[in-house]
């Protein structure tokens, strides 16, 4: 009869033992999927935003003699509309074409003409501003060098 005393005591801290482990590794898993589950929403929306965005991005080419080329290239997964292009007009400097506005989809671009004379600066600072399916005003800046 003891003995049946023990062996039901045993199994019942067994039991419990059990239940505790269960119901605290389920607790931690919980907490897991619900981390998962916020950063994959987080994943998501960057994602959607991303899509809604247009990223301009600015290169120069060299034609010779004193030529220079401006690509103004659309490298992001939204239409950039009324794109304005400011481009310094500094002494030297000759902005033969400056379609502003202009619009680019994903993945056009458009070519900006300069003529260049000696004692130019190597530098200059481009302003962009637009409007995508995300912000109505966007702006960015970006350094060439001529």
């Amino acid at each position: 009869m003891e003995t049946d005393i023990i062996a039901i005591i045993l199994a019942s801290l067994a039991l419990i033992g059990t239940c505790f482990s269960y119901f605290i590794h389920d607790r931690k898993i919980k907490k897991q999927q619900a981390i998962i589950q916020q950063f994959e929403i987080r994943k998501i929306v960057k994602e959607e935003e991303e899509s809604k965005k247009a990223f301009l991005v600015a290169n120069v080419i060299d034609m010779g003699g004193g030529k220079k080329t401006i690509i103004v290239s659309n490298q992001g997964k939204s239409s950039a509309r009324n794109v304005i292009a400011k481009i310094p007009n500094i002494h030297n400097v000759f902005n033969e074409n400056n379609p502003s506005p202009f619009n680019l989809s994903v993945g056009s671009e458009i070519e900006i003409y300069l003529m260049l004379s000696q004692g130019i600066l190597k530098k200059y600072e481009i302003e962009f501003e637009w409007q995508d399916d995300f912000n109505e005003e966007n702006k960015a800046n970006q350094t060439v060098q001529i």
